[in-house]
């Protein structure tokens, strides 16, 4: 019983690998087919692309129309193997349900068969050998109907494939026959269209030699006629200058006649307007001289009520002077350094070359270095050491103020000296110099962001003079700690000076602006000290009169290479 059993699942596998085996060339085989027909469409094609371009429209036609037919075929040929692939899904159904029908009559039998040999095999022997032989007599028949059930499924395979392969060759007859008779119908026309062309060539050869022909005979009286106009036109053209070149010297000599009455008339005119504005701008500067005189008693005694009003003491002089020079003593102990042994700048080759005295000359160099970066951070204007806020109290005040070229030190343009502009500067430094020296509480006070400015801006300076001075100069922590205090006196008394009432410049004195060069065979200028010059008095009146304010004088000197 298992031995049948065996063999009746090793027969199912056989038909269901045959059948798969049956579907895979089915597949193989419709993929060549197609694969063939890609072929020789793609052959076509390319015997239909080597044709002339001239008949491209022609070609296109053709091949659309044998696009057309190649679908109607593909179509035609997947509804036939649409069917057969539908037919063999029904048989293969068929099969598989009359192949289960019997696994379950198979299986009830066995199960009967089991059944009935424990009962029998108690009550009789002779009756279990006849049971087993109904049983192997009814698997026989069973195995007999699969195998006749596989052989019609065989067949019936054999039959389609066989049906199948005959609709492809007649379907591939038809289409190459279609295709050759197409490609004799469009050489034909190939021939013909040919024919045709070279006729039309023919023709139109002729008709240009005779178009060049009429071409060059009217041209040819065109220019004459040309040439006959021009000559007509050029001495009636001739004529016409000569009339015009006589009129025009006629209204020349006129128009000079004119010109030369205008002229005295307005030499005439312009006598009597200048005598008229000589005696006006005399008249306006007696009146002027008259209106200040009686206007300077006013100004002074609104200078001195303002400066009541404000109880300001300006400082005088001597504490002005004071402070300079305690100032440039502390630049000449920073300009005493000792320099280094290895300096890549200012070597003691260019040193000899620019002075005999290589430690005098050192000190210039360091006190031009101080005091170029004092220039550049403090006192080229007011605000500068505020840094970032300060500059945008310059461009305010050269807003409101406007801006004077004889002042513009490089880095900024201060405006005229005058009693609006000098009360802008000293009330807005004022407030600033006061805002400095608060406490402030919070970050969103306006008074902490101009006091973050200013910090920033006087570490920049120290960031700058040191920089420049350790290119020469061996660091020292004493020297740097020097350096600090210097600023912070520099920046006090700039601070107080820009209160004053009267402007204060700290300037050079040397006739150009020429930077310091250490290249030799150049002009070097080194500023020493600058010169403190004071615009006006004290208390703020007279600001068109200038002076250096005594013991403040400024020192320069130039040296050329020896």
């Amino acid at each position: 019983m298992r031995k049948m059993k065996q063999d009746h699942d090793q027969t199912i596998t056989k038909l269901i690998g045959e059948h798969e085996l049956h579907n895979d060339r089915h597949v193989g085989e419709v993929a060549r087919i197609k694969r063939d027909h890609g072929k020789d469409l793609a052959r076509l094609n390319g015997n239909i692309g080597s044709l002339d371009k001239r008949y491209e429209g022609d070609i296109k036609r053709l091949s659309i129309e044998h696009n057309s037919e190649i679908a109607r075929l593909e179509e035609e040929h997947g509804e036939a193997e649409t069917q057969a692939r539908r037919y063999y899904d029904e048989e293969k159904a068929r099969l598989e349900k009359t192949i289960n029908g019997l696994r379950v009559e198979l299986d009830r039998h066995k199960e009967e068969s089991r059944n009935t040999a424990t009962k029998l095999q108690a009550s009789h022997a002779s009756e279990l050998q006849l049971q087993a032989k109904d049983h192997q007599i009814k698997e026989e028949e069973m195995e007999s109907e699969l195998g006749e059930t596989k052989r019609k499924h065989e067949q019936a395979m054999r039959s389609l494939e066989y049906e199948h392969g005959l609709l492809l060759q007649k379907e591939i007859g038809i289409h190459s026959s279609m295709i050759e008779t197409m490609k004799q119908d469009h050489e034909k026309e190939r021939s013909k269209w040919a024919r045709d062309l070279a006729k039309e060539k023919e023709n139109r050869t002729t008709e240009r030699l005779q178009l060049t022909t009429e071409y060059n005979q009217q041209q040819s009286l065109m220019e004459q006629d040309y040439a006959n106009e021009t000559r007509l036109i050029r001495e009636a053209s001739d004529k016409k200058v000569a009339g015009l070149r006589d009129d025009l010297e006629s209204q020349q000599a006129q128009f000079t006649r004119k010109v030369e009455e205008i002229k005295e008339g307005c030499k005439f005119q312009l006598g009597k307007l200048i005598s008229k504005l000589d005696r006006i701008e005399a008249r306006h500067v007696a009146e002027l001289r008259e209106l200040r005189g009686s206007f300077e008693h006013e100004i002074e005694a609104y200078c001195e009520a303002l400066l009541t009003r404000d109880k300001f003491t300006p400082i005088p002089d001597p504490e002005i002077t004071s402070r300079f020079v305690a100032l440039t003593q502390e630049v000449h102990a920073l300009s005493l350094l000792e320099w280094k042994a290895d300096r890549k700048k200012w070597s003691t080759q260019v040193l000899h070359q620019l002075s005999d005295n290589e430690r005098s000359l050192k000190q210039q160099i360091l006190k031009d270095i101080i005091w170029r970066a004092l220039q550049e951070y403090i006192f080229c204007s007011p605000f500068r050491i505020l840094g970032e806020e300060g500059k945008v109290l310059e461009k305010q005040w050269n807003d409101a103020c406007g801006q004077d070229p004889r002042f513009d030190n490089g880095f900024y343009i201060w405006p005229e000296p005058g009693m609006e502009a000098e009360r802008w500067r000293y009330v807005n430094i004022k407030e600033c110099h006061a805002a400095l020296r608060m406490r402030v509480a919070s970050e969103l006070d306006h008074r902490a962001k101009l006091k973050k400015s200013f910090k920033f801006s006087l570490e920049n300076l120290r960031e700058s003079m040191w920089r420049k001075i350790g290119e020469v100069v061996e660091y020292k922590r004493e020297s740097v700690q020097a350096m600090e205090q210097m600023t912070i006196k520099a920046v006090n008394m700039w601070l107080e000076f820009g209160e004053q009432r009267c402007r204060i410049l700290a300037i050079e004195n040397r006739p150009n602006g020429e930077v310091v060069d250490d290249r030799v065979n150049k002009k070097v200028d080194l500023l020493v000290r600058p010169q403190l010059k004071r615009y006006g008095k004290s208390n703020g009146q007279d600001l068109d009169i200038e002076e250096i304010i005594k013991g403040c004088e400024g020192e320069s000197i130039n040296l050329s290479e020896v």
